[in-house]
């Protein structure tokens, strides 16, 4: 249904402004994120502070990090449920694994768990555009097409000054609109 409704707000020409994650449309337009650059690409992309220190992950010896001996072959799921990343999820990652440990932890996080709702909402947009159309475009550009338009530090000052964060720590809240500063514009109209 709701990939209908995206659907018949591009073909009357409508932006949508809606958060549609560049590695969602992705999968949407069967191109998902395969290999470790990739995976983390799109993570940097949804989250640049968080993705970069899994990357350190990959650089620096577990036992300096201070996580030898603490990561299992699973993931925290948002619902603080475990999932397997592999046959025995206890399995303790090492140095020697971590790259795999971080693979499986992006692909279930970025693919495996979306997967049937982007067919779904593929389903929806064909269903009213047609498949033909998808192939022309990229993530990028069917991201601008739903979403509309980035940014930028114009319209970023016209929020932060017609806004307000009644009972929310001022402190929270200039966190909030420094992590909106330093974003990429793209990033923003997410």
């Amino acid at each position: 249904a709701v990939g209908r409704v995206c659907a018949l707000a591009l073909a009357n020409k409508l932006t949508l402004g809606l958060p549609f994650a560049r590695y969602f449309l992705r999968l949407v337009l069967d191109e998902a994120p395969a290999d470790l650059n990739e995976l983390q690409a799109e993570a940097r992309l949804e989250d640049p502070m968080g993705s970069s220190a899994e990357a350190s992950i990959l650089d620096t010896p577990l036992v300096d990090l201070a996580l030898q001996d603490c990561l299992m072959m699973e993931r925290m799921t948002s619902m603080q449920r475990p999932a397997p990343l592999a046959p025995d999820p206890k399995t303790i990652v090492t140095d020697a694994d971590k790259s795999v440990w971080l693979h499986r932890k992006l692909k279930h996080q970025l693919v495996d768990t979306i997967a049937a709702q982007a067919r779904a909402f593929r389903e929806g947009l064909c269903d009213v555009t047609g498949a033909s159309g998808l192939s022309l475009l990229s993530a990028a550009e069917l991201q601008q097409l739903l979403g509309g338009h980035e940014i930028d530090e114009e319209r970023l000052a016209q929020w932060r000054a017609k806004s307000s964060a009644g009972g929310v720590s001022e402190v929270l809240v200039d966190m909030f609109w420094q992590w909106l500063k330093e974003s990429s514009p793209a990033k923003r109209a997410q």
